[in-house]
């Protein structure tokens, strides 16, 4: 937190499937930033009993719909990322939604009383979502594409066959080599991770205490 009145660096993190986003977002707060995930907010707005969720189910289908009233992510995803007219009918529905939430948060941690020094936002589609206005500087996470793959494989239970197709599919997408302010590799272990997100930690501090206060 700050106490100078300043408003908080927004970090935006981008990256492809399988690079480490949700890693880099962990450690930044761990190190004291405010932190939000477009997954997250795009869970809250599918929320059993949602108007979005029903909409979803009237859209994309019924059999969606699990028995307990949530929704079957996993064959979500599959239909939309078979399908590029289906993702661009679900995205043109969550995501004003998702950069709205977005924006009502962020306007929240600057209204505290002691806003945050940084808020760090993880959003692979950033740019995409056109939620790139909201945030001051990009990191994108990158590590090389065998990694990525063993992690999509550990992390999601997928086997060799689907993490090469989601793979590609955002490949497809343009999301690996999104634009960014700075770039974090995360091609070594933990320590090399660490060191690289405490730098770009110290950077954001400094480039917010150069920022005019209300005091």
């Amino acid at each position: 937190m700050n106490s100078e009145g300043r408003d908080p660096i927004v970090l935006g993190i981008v990256g492809p499937i399988g690079s480490g986003k949700t890693l880099v977002l962990e450690m930044l707060r761990d190190l004291g930033a405010e932190t939000i995930a477009a997954d997250d907010i795009s869970r809250e707005l599918l929320q059993p009993g949602s108007p979005v969720l029903e909409e979803v189910f009237r859209r994309f289908g019924r059999n969606l719909r699990r028995p307990d009233g949530r929704l079957d992510r996993a064959a979500l995803a599959d239909q939309v990322f078979a399908d590029e007219g289906l993702r661009r009918r679900l995205n043109a529905l969550l995501h004003p939604l998702m950069v709205q939430r977005l924006r009502r948060q962020l306007e929240q941690w600057r209204e505290c009383a002691q806003p945050p020094t940084i808020v760090a936002v993880e959003a692979a589609i950033l740019d995409e979502m056109d939620a790139r206005p909201l945030v001051d500087h990009v990191v994108r996470v990158e590590a090389p594409r065998d990694q990525r793959l063993r992690r999509l494989g550990a992390r999601e239970g997928m086997n060799p066959q689907q993490a090469e197709q989601r793979l590609r599919l955002h490949e497809q997408m343009g999301l690996a080599q999104v634009s960014a302010d700075s770039v974090i590799d995360n091609s070594g272990d933990l320590a090399a991770l660490r060191k690289q997100v405490a730098r770009l930690w110290s950077a954001l501090e400094r480039e917010h205490r150069r920022r005019p206060g209300s005091g």
